[in-house]
């Protein structure tokens, strides 16, 4: 999205919450302290969800499924070989990967927030498996709020 290019904006609040923008010139999902207040939509919650939304995926590619290892099995890369073609990967290393972890953030209760915007957010319902819509309300809460169902999605269901 575009709002990923948007310079680090820690508002004009005096708060000091720890969140995550996306760093055009490095590619890469870095903290920052936030305000708590105003700002721009590059401003995450959590490095996951940052990364979700901005960064490229052959970025966070580590496992790919290669044609030299068995059925269901994967070869750890790195981003260095997303700009190699297929045929030159190398063979070694090949595993069955584990099932996906839910990460911790997305068994936590949805947390409206202390302040009275209403602003269309996120959340994921462990108990249903479900990202569901909340209003928040701009500042407080927890990293259970996702600007998106789709990153919502990407970060919680595995």
């Amino acid at each position: 999205p575009d709002f990923c290019f948007h310079a680090q904006e820690p508002g004009v609040c005096r708060g000091y919450f720890t969140r995550y923008f996306y760093n055009k010139e490095t590619k890469l999902c870095e903290k920052f302290k936030y305000g708590g207040c105003l700002g721009n939509q590059n401003n995450f919650r959590s490095l996951e969800e940052c990364q979700a939304t901005c960064q490229d995926n052959c970025e966070l590619m580590f496992l790919i499924t290669y044609s030299g290892c068995e059925q269901g099995q994967q070869v750890p890369i790195t981003a260095d070989f997303c700009s190699l073609e297929v045929s030159t990967y190398p063979t070694l290393g090949c595993f069955t990967p584990p099932p996906p972890a839910i990460p911790s953030l997305c068994m936590t209760p949805m947390d409206r927030g202390l302040c009275r915007a209403k602003e269309l957010r996120f959340f994921y319902n462990f108990s249903t498996g479900r990202c569901r819509p909340f209003s928040y309300s701009g500042c407080g809460g927890n990293e259970n709020n996702f600007i998106s169902r789709k990153s919502c999605l990407r970060i919680c269901r595995k």
